[in-house]
């Protein structure tokens, strides 16, 4: 999750991101955790 965490520090609202990569690479606990810490460093 260190990918994850440092993309998380670089985009702001707005920003769109693409994940794309495969089941095998776990790629869905990226997302799992961006949906879980973006509301609270991003507060709308």
């Amino acid at each position: 999750l260190n990918l994850a965490k440092r993309l998380l520090s670089l985009t702001k609202p707005g920003d769109f991101i693409l994940l794309k990569g495969s089941r095998e690479m776990k790629m869905e606990e990226i997302l799992e955790f961006w949906q879980k810490e973006y509301p609270k460093n991003n507060p709308t």
